[in-house]
């Protein structure tokens, strides 16, 4: 069950974190069942199931997009992700306004917040802010491109199940999944290179009552910010990337310390932030996560995403063996 329903558009403006560029995304009532943005900036309008079979670059943040429209990227999005994934929000469409959507603070809380704000009681309002950006025009028959774009009802709400152990590795990083009574997750990090972050680890257990776990995920995850050395931005910024960047919006680390005014969020903000992306890319599975438990180590969003991958590769291998044993059982 649905913690937060959309009703109403809010507006959500500010800079994309690696193109320094500015965006504007307005989240909006879905018609039907599922994620989907809409780059409503350009001609024609380009819709993008949130889903894995979308992803086109995972390089320090995951981007979206279509074969044969390089012109209209969508990227960043795991943090909006993680805010709808982690609020119960099982249908909404995000129409986007530039390449990137906006870093804001570094978390996904602003988007949380949005999401409150959309899902407020009042009359339901949808209105795009151009005539080609409504599902009947032309960003919808670009949608209807996109095989399985908006699923039904039914198959976004069944959870993913597990009944093996799957794992994914690469350069020293994994993630491994489980099949448990409960869903669950721990993420460790370590950069023991750089004092401030130093080795991290944090582990969290959504409670089965959705509004508790939309609570709970608000409280503990949505407010820890991203975060970089500054040695790394600074070679980002040289190679051109995260010009959108700054304190103002991630925990910068230089020489043992943090350059960012004011104290941490939470002690160990930077591992609670890397469980935040992984819950966004797991998002682009386009369904909740059953029963299991998630134990992730120095991995990033490459690796998250061929998690989703695996974990939609193992549902539907339960599936299969569901109905083998059934026609087996009809046929004794």
């Amino acid at each position: 069950m649905a913690a937060l329903k959309i009703s109403r558009a809010v507006t959500v403006c500010g800079v994309g974190l690696h193109t320094g560029e500015p965006a504007r995304v307005r989240l909006l009532p879905a018609r039907r069942a599922g994620i989907t943005f809409v780059r409503a900036d350009v001609h024609p309008p380009l819709g993008v199931r949130a889903h894995v079979d979308s992803v086109t670059d995972t390089t320090l943040s995951t981007r979206l997009g279509t074969p044969g429209r390089a012109d209209a990227p969508i990227g960043t999005v795991e943090h909006l992700l993680a805010a709808l994934a982690g609020m119960r929000v099982r249908a909404c469409r995000v129409e986007v306004h530039g390449p990137e959507l906006p870093i804001l603070d570094g978390s996904a809380l602003p988007w949380v917040e949005a999401l409150r704000e959309a899902a407020a009681d009042g009359v339901p309002a949808y209105e795009p802010s151009n005539a080609r950006a409504d599902e009947d025009d032309g960003a919808g028959a670009a949608l209807e491109c996109v095989a399985g774009a908006e699923a039904d009802e039914e198959w976004c709400a069944r959870p993913l199940r597990l009944t093996a152990p799957i794992a994914v590795e690469s350069n020293g990083a994994s993630i491994v999944a489980l099949p448990a009574d409960d869903l669950s997750f721990s993420y460790a990090i370590d950069f023991a290179h750089d004092a401030p972050i130093g080795q991290q680890s944090f582990a969290w257990a959504p409670p089965a009552c959705a509004v508790a776990a939309a609570a709970e995920f608000a409280a503990e995850l949505a407010p820890a910010r991203t975060f970089a050395p500054a040695a790394h931005a600074r070679a980002l910024q040289a190679s051109g990337r995260r010009h959108g960047g700054g304190v103002h919006n991630a925990l910068v680390s230089d020489g043992g310390r943090w350059l960012n005014a004011g104290p941490l969020r939470f002690a160990n903000e930077p591992v609670r932030h890397k469980l935040l992306d992984l819950l966004g890319d797991l998002a682009l599975c386009g369904r909740p996560l059953g029963p299991m438990r998630i134990v992730a180590q120095r991995a990033g969003h490459a690796l998250h995403v061929e998690l989703a991958r695996a974990l939609l590769r193992a549902d539907a291998r339960a599936d299969a063996e569901g109905v083998a044993r059934a026609h087996a059982r009809a046929s004794e």
